[in-house]
């Protein structure tokens, strides 16, 4: 009998909720551009808009991405006591 493969699966934890949250309410936003057959995260940061580096072969990829992005703009601006 063959074997299993082991899929790893990317769940967003408690805190990138609330990080998400608070990047749109501050008019902060990110979504997946596809790029022929892979994907890129473009960032609208208040207006201004930028297109990642970061280029992935998966949609899920890309989402992972962003949560992450929300998370690290979030601590970013808690850290210097924007809210």
């Amino acid at each position: 009998m063959p074997s299993k493969k082991k899929i790893n699966y990317f769940a967003p934890s408690k805190q990138m909720y609330v990080a998400c949250s608070w990047c749109f309410v501050n008019d902060i936003k990110a979504w997946i551009q596809p790029i022929g057959n892979e994907y890129v995260v473009v960032l609208d940061y208040q207006g201004r808009v930028q297109q990642g580096k970061e280029i992935v072969d998966s949609t899920d990829a890309a989402s992972e991405i962003i949560w992450r992005l929300y998370e690290k703009i979030y601590e970013k601006q808690k850290k210097f006591g924007d809210s």
